[in-house]
């Protein structure tokens, strides 16, 4: 299974005796509601030494225009570094869970903290960074009243953020019937 149709491709090109499938993130099986007061913009963008998609000025254009609406926004990269001993692993994931779960938005060009979002039910703006991956899952998922994705044009990121929380987004998502496709799936073959 992949996260997008030009993964598909490539593990079709790569594994050519094995049956291929593109899917959501299995991840987004898990719901969590914290039933946090939510605050605030929490920003998830890589930073420019983490193969980031945009350069210097375009990311501090994001940070600026974020820093407008909210001047107490936060940010996170969602990476963590080094060696995680496997005992604490799962904190490591439920600190970043619930930093998220505590916003009233997220805006992100990461993978990861887009699956973060819909995870815990929190509005997010997507951008593209530096490859397809944030572009593919987000036409496998469809129509999202949480999500709004604006590629790479920044120049709709402060309408994006305005209309995000001028909205009652009070949506929780729920991926089931993508999760019954996949479980038919591996029945099947």
């Amino acid at each position: 299974f992949t996260r997008g149709k030009e993964s598909l491709e490539k593990a079709k090109e790569y594994f050519v005796n094995a049956k291929c499938y593109s899917m959501i993130d299995m991840a987004l099986n898990n719901n969590y509601n914290y039933n946090f007061e939510r605050a605030g913009i929490l920003t998830c963008i890589r930073d420019k030494n983490d193969e980031g998609g945009f350069s210097e000025n375009d990311t501090n254009e994001i940070f600026n225009i974020v820093k407008n609406i909210d001047e107490n926004y936060k940010q996170t990269t969602n990476k963590i570094e080094g060696n995680i001993n496997k005992n604490v692993r799962n904190s490591f994931v439920y600190e970043q869970l619930q930093q998220f779960a505590k916003h009233k938005l997220v805006v992100t060009d990461r993978l990861h903290g887009l699956i973060f979002c819909l995870m815990t039910n929190t509005p997010c703006i997507a951008l593209s960074s530096f490859n397809h991956k944030i572009k593919d899952f987000i036409n496998l998922l469809g129509t999202n009243d949480n999500l709004v994705f604006i590629d790479k044009n920044i120049n709709q990121l402060k309408a994006s953020i305005e209309n995000m929380l001028d909205k009652n987004n009070n949506i929780i998502n729920n991926y089931d019937k993508e999760f019954e496709k996949m479980a038919k799936i591996i029945k099947e073959d």
